[in-house]
């Protein structure tokens, strides 16, 4: 009995050993998690605030940009035209604020005292949708007018970071002042993962040449960056990748390629614009002679061909070109530059003869090449060279990430983001100011040899991809862990539908800044309406439309914009049937139209739910304000003119601001049926493209003033909208010399130029 009584009593106390041991490794465990968890938390508001700080840095820049290059136009441009060198900053100015808002709502999560309420959850979630779809359509083209987006973004921005809300960011990022690595990524193994690059004619490191590091007023030192990668890789070529570029800029680079010592240490490949292959095989051959011209070598080592090359109506052609300039000594080989999304297509694409010898693939942090995409050309034989989007620095958020690895020196991470391309199976690109290139290129590790990488780098990269891509698919991966989890988390929650919430209030106080809104009448017919637009064909005609206090500022604006210098004319009016231009917003005033209409959130709601396609945004095109004169004939019959690529999700308004005259708007309904309107003041007609056919008749006398803008739901631009973005006309332009005699103080309303003139 003892015995057994003894053993009995050695497992009791042997089990509770065990017990006590589990329970202590529990408890060590969950305190290990809790830590990281606080952790990453730290880390995630400290992206925030960094992003937000750049935020402020970057929409100074703009807003500086446009002053200088208003001023230094004197008038000979038109501001519509000075998109071009605006977009970029625009771009980087977006892709910070859904950053900032992405860390925001990631560090709520992670951390409770983070404190965002279901308001501010809605208010996120309507700034990501919005600055999402701009990003989409900024992928295929730029952004063309940046204020009509502007005040909505940035009002609902600055009411998500308000002091509150920072302070308690800079606390929690206070508690974790440095972060590793493998408390960033939440689980990683010790395992390294090593990458070799396929053998071929191509030379592994590609310097990158073009208008954006070689053009204008840019320096075009090919020589001194050249030789610090030659130093890197001894006695191997340097890849000189020239972009398409201006003619003056092909010429500073041929200049440039002459300094290079020796000149056989270059391998020099040219990329062909998609519009040369639209010209044919003239245009092909035309392109090759003119670049090795240019550039002064005596042939291309390779061509890059755009997908259209290699369409089966053209491959035939393109082959036969390319055979001639090679038996011509002018070309050594060609490669294939087309978005490529997998294996599949890799295939179908890159599996001809005479085989391509790379493909130049897309590849940037929130975007990289498709990894299935490389291991297909690399089971081919076919490098793979990779192609970031642009010279432009990454956000300083991304620095953040990478600091936790390569710490806090720039040139150090660049040369961890070479060893990532490097690992991904990719030949790295070096697509930069050439100024920079030689402090990169003396981080690189010489030779540069496969690339390994330890998996908790890897996944850091995960991260990075997680947190920049525009895709909502990218928030799908339950085997996701650390930030990586966090901050899907924060876009699944992102990409919740928006539920009914009241308008939230201004970031400022209510005394100093009117809420724009509409009447109450219009709020509480809105099912009526949705109902007659769409028995009308897409058209609907609402009275006393805005509420009183922001209708008596909308007038009060109309009439300070005709005596300011706040329009640009359009010079496709005649200043005698239609007279009038685009509203600007260069100077930041809470009356500005674009804060009444476009940042008005009641109307975006109302433009939603009457079109019943999804959520509506305010466009990219200005704003016109436009008076149809006393003598004015009106506008025959039309559907309105297409401009963005949804036609169901892009509405044109005409908002009356007054009418004395007897011209009518008549339009024709789903059944065909003629109806005729009276416009008056405070009346808003909305009407889809491609839909409604509507007239406009003469005056007959009186004037009738009207204010044009678009909604959209879909930023991508339709084949008419570039066609309506030119604005240039002399001073000699009659709508342009009425304009301006409207300024003058003591006008009576009656026009100085003659109309015999006009």
């Amino acid at each position: 009995m003892l015995y057994r009584g003894g053993l009995r009593g050695c497992l009791c106390r042997l089990r509770l050993c065990l017990c006590l041991c589990l329970c202590s490794f529990t408890f060590s465990s969950g305190a290990k998690d809790a830590a990281r968890l606080q952790e990453q938390a730290g880390f995630l508001s400290k992206a925030a605030l960094t992003s937000a700080d750049e935020v402020e840095s970057l929409l100074k820049q703009a807003a500086e940009a446009e002053v200088s290059t208003l001023s230094s136009a004197k008038g000979e441009q038109s501001p519509l035209d000075h998109y071009p060198i605006l977009d970029p900053k625009v771009g980087k100015l977006l892709e910070a604020i859904l950053l900032a808002v992405r860390h925001l709502v990631a560090a709520s999560i992670a951390d409770n005292s983070v404190q965002l309420s279901a308001s501010d959850l809605q208010e996120a979630a309507k700034l990501e949708s919005q600055v999402t779809a701009i990003l989409s359509g900024r992928s295929k083209e730029p952004v063309f007018w940046w204020h009509g987006p502007k005040w909505m973004v940035l009002d609902r921005y600055r009411g998500l970071f308000r002091t509150e809300v920072k302070e308690q960011l800079t606390l929690l990022a206070g508690e974790a002042a440095s972060t590793s690595v493998e408390s960033l990524v939440g689980q990683a193994t010790e395992a390294t993962t090593t990458s070799s690059l396929t053998k071929g004619e191509v030379p592994e490191l590609a310097l990158i040449v073009g208008d954006d590091n070689c053009g204008g007023t840019s320096g075009c030192d090919v020589a001194s960056a050249v030789a610090s990668l030659l130093k890197v890789r001894p006695g191997q070529k340097v890849h000189i990748l020239v972009l398409h570029s201006q003619s003056a800029t092909m010429k500073s680079i041929g200049s440039a390629l002459k300094k290079v010592p020796p000149a056989d240490s270059l391998y020099v490949t040219y990329e062909i614009a998609p519009s040369v292959v639209q010209q044919g095989p003239d245009g092909l051959v035309g392109a090759v002679n003119l670049a090795v011209r240019q550039l002064g070598v005596p042939k291309l080592n390779l061509v890059w061909l755009p997908y259209d090359s290699f369409k089966k109506k053209s491959w035939q052609a393109t082959r036969a070109v390319l055979e001639k300039l090679s038996v011509k000594g002018k070309l050594s080989g060609y490669g294939a530059q087309a978005p490529v999304p997998n294996g599949v297509v890799a295939g179908k694409l890159l599996d001809r003869t005479p085989k391509p010898a790379a493909w130049l693939a897309r590849h940037d942090l929130g975007s990289p090449a498709s990894l299935e995409a490389v291991a297909a050309a690399h089971k081919l034989g076919i490098a793979a060279v990779a192609l970031p989007s642009s010279v432009e620095k990454p956000l300083e958020v991304t620095r953040t990430y990478l600091a936790t690895v390569a710490g806090a020196d720039r040139w150090e991470q660049e040369a961890l983001l070479v060893r990532h391309t490097m690992a991904l199976g990719l030949r790295p690109s070096l697509r930069m100011p050439l100024e920079d290139v030689p402090q990169v290129a003396a981080s690189l590790p010489p030779p540069l040899g496969p690339a390994t990488m330890r998996q908790a780098e890897l996944q850091l990269f995960d991260c990075i991809e997680a947190m920049l891509a525009h895709d909502a698919k990218a928030a799908e991966d339950p085997s996701a862990s650390g930030v990586k989890a966090l901050m899907l988390q924060a876009r699944l929650k992102l990409a919740e539908p928006f539920a009914a919430l009241p308008v939230p209030p201004s970031a400022e106080p209510a005394s100093q800044v009117l809420e724009p809104g509409l009447s109450a009448s219009t709020a509480k017919d809105i099912e009526e309406h949705a109902a007659t637009y769409k028995k009308n064909d897409h058209i609907v005609y609402v009275e006393n439309f805005f509420d009183e206090e922001t209708w008596k500022a909308i007038t009060d604006e109309v009439k300070r914009l005709w005596k300011s210098k706040d329009m640009d004319p359009n010079c496709n009016l005649d200043g005698h049937n239609r007279l009038g231009g685009y509203v600007l917003d260069h100077n930041h005033r809470n009356t500005s139209l674009y804060r009444l209409i476009y940042g008005n959130e009641q109307f975006r709601r109302w433009v939603t739910k009457v079109n019943g396609e999804g959520e509506m945004w305010p466009s990219d095109f200005p704003i016109e304000l436009r008076e149809y004169g006393p003598k004015s004939s009106g506008m025959m019959c039309h559907p309105d003119l297409q401009m963005y690529a949804v036609a169901r999700k892009d509405v044109e308004f005409a908002l009356t601001v007054d009418n004395d005259s007897k011209c009518k708007t008549t339009f024709y309904d789903a059944n065909r049926q003629l109806h005729e309107i009276h416009t008056k003041a405070n009346g808003l007609i909305m009407v889809r493209a491609n839909a409604a056919e509507h007239c406009v008749s003469p005056t007959h006398g009186g004037k009738r003033t009207i204010i044009k803008f678009i909604f959209v739901g879909d930023y991508r631009k339709g084949d008419a909208f570039w066609h309506y973005t030119g604005n240039e006309c002399n001073a000699h332009n009659s709508n342009r010399r009425l304009m301006e005699e409207r300024r003058e103080p003591g006008f009576d309303g009656k026009a100085k130029v003659h109309l015999l003139e006009l």
